[in-house]
């Protein structure tokens, strides 16, 4: 019997990307995943949770995301310790040069140290019931990027924070929150974040 070429497949045509499919991705983007806070706690043993642990096997995201605690926790990549710092809020006159303008939206700055935060709460567009919360952090040396971690006794929501420091988070019930900011030598901790 003679060997020869497999026929080639028809190609079915491509069709353009669907909108919906790109804002259903966006939304459900590790909808299984366990929030990041869930995931230190299993790893520093505060937490018997065997899901996390069966979830590990078969999420890379979540594997990488791992691998990432353990450098923080085993001092860092450059092998410095990560500095803590606790931010509070500013003087009203510090917060009042933060504020450009009435509208809406409520602010609020924090400062510590050499860093001030500013936080921005507004309602979300997509849901009324919700707001956005939009931070910048400032300071004299501003670490490259980290994470943005919001998280109440029932919710956890996080966002990279840019390379200029600003993060922006979606959809966030109204509720009492704390906010940590990550970032490899640093974490900047606002305890009592009020959500309106």
């Amino acid at each position: 019997m003679k060997r020869g070429r497999m026929p080639k497949r028809p190609t079915e045509p491509t069709q353009p990307p669907d909108p919906l499919e790109g804002i259903l991705r966006r939304r459900l983007y590790r909808l299984h995943c366990p929030p990041p806070e869930r995931l230190g706690e299993w790893r520093l043993g505060l937490l018997q949770a065997p899901e996390v642990q069966d979830h590990l096997i078969t999420c890379p995201r979540c594997q990488e995301e791992l691998r990432w605690l353990e450098a923080l926790l085993g001092g860092g990549v450059h092998g410095a310790p990560r500095r803590a710092l606790t931010l509070r809020p500013a003087p009203p006159l510090l917060a009042a040069f933060a504020l450009r303008g009435a509208d809406s939206s409520s602010r609020t700055t924090y400062a510590g140290e050499e860093y001030t935060l500013t936080v921005e709460v507004a309602q979300d567009l997509q849901n009324p019931a919700c707001r956005s919360v939009f931070g910048i952090l400032g300071g004299q040396e501003r670490p490259r990027r980290g994470e943005a971690i919001l998280s109440s006794l029932s919710a956890s929501f996080s966002a990279p924070v840019d390379e200029s420091g600003q993060f922006a988070l979606f959809q966030v019930p109204v509720g009492h929150y704390e906010l940590r900011i990550l970032f490899e030598e640093l974490e900047i901790l606002v305890e009592s974040l009020e959500i309106r």
